[in-house]
């Protein structure tokens, strides 16, 4: 549909752009003890719809036979607010004291959350990206179809279940087992650092270079020759864009004050001359003293 529809078609199909996450982003120190759990709301159900009730149980057994305690993630905490769904499975927990909810804000909540999970069960498609690229073991829950096409790209070998039906035994063995995380393809981390050498790319052909042939300075009647010397720096013509914008926001109402000033200036000069010195306005001769 794309190819025939568009003018100038430009398709690229590469894996997420979480998996490109570099090294140096992640936490550094991991201490896996806790069960991750990302939750999804459900706007349809109930607070105690049997998924929210799966989760609960898987939870409280985890709890009891391990000890250790549950995270409960919210990776959408806006439109959908995934906050909603965590409060109502903890509230339906047995042991809700050791269990706590982390929320999305900045990105470094969820990082430092998953540093700690020894296994992690998600309903969100970034929730599965993220513990894939992290090295964790995760069990996806399925909702929508770009998580089970993700899983076909990658011949993910372990068991799955749709969210709508939940698994609780296959749910029970994954936590209870020593499944190893699996092992992705050296070449995914590279297609999926493809993304931002594209749109780089494409700003500058469709976006940057077109308007560096028309950069002025200070006034849109005086060109500056720089162009040349702005289209070697290849790495910065996006911040060039930007500054150019700055540039016309910042420097163009200085230069207009300054033709107001001056009209100002003229006008106060007439009026003095008219008025003033040609007699409009009388002028108190000062009478010399008489000593």
């Amino acid at each position: 549909w794309l190819l025939q529809n568009t003018q100038k078609p430009e398709v690229h199909c590469l894996p997420d752009i979480l998996f490109s996450l570099p090294d140096e982003w992640l936490p550094s120190v991991k201490t896996p003890e806790k069960l991750g759990i990302s939750m999804m709301h459900r706007t349809e159900a109930r607070e105690d719809c049997a998924y929210y009730r799966a989760m609960a149980q898987i939870a409280d057994e985890w709890i009891r036979k391990t000890g250790k305690s549950v995270l409960l993630m919210a990776f959408d905490t806006g439109k959908e607010d995934d906050l909603f769904a965590c409060r109502a499975v903890q509230a339906l927990m047995q042991f809700p004291d050791q269990t706590e909810i982390v929320a999305h804000t900045d990105g470094t909540e969820i990082l430092t959350a998953f540093a700690h999970c020894e296994k992690i069960i998600g309903a969100r498609f970034h929730c599965v990206v993220l513990a894939l690229r992290m090295g964790i073991p995760v069990y996806p829950l399925i909702f929508r179809e770009k998580v089970r096409n993700l899983l076909k790209d990658i011949q993910y070998p372990y068991p799955v279940c749709d969210l709508d039906a939940i698994d609780h035994a296959s749910l029970l063995a994954f936590i209870g087992s020593d499944q190893m995380p699996y092992p992705l393809e050296q070449d995914i981390h590279k297609r999926a650092g493809e993304h931002i050498q594209l749109l780089k790319q494409s700003l500058k052909e469709n976006i940057i270079l077109p308007q560096l042939n028309q950069l002025t300075v200070l006034r849109k009647d005086t060109a500056f020759p720089i162009g040349r010397y702005l289209l070697r720096m290849e790495e910065n013509l996006f911040v060039l864009s930007i500054i150019k914008q700055e540039l016309k926001r910042l420097i163009y109402p200085i230069y207009y004050m300054v033709r107001i000033y001056k009209c100002l200036f003229i006008c106060y000069n007439i009026f003095y001359y008219c008025f003033i010195i040609r007699g409009g306005v009388p002028v108190r001769k000062r009478e010399p003293r008489i000593a």
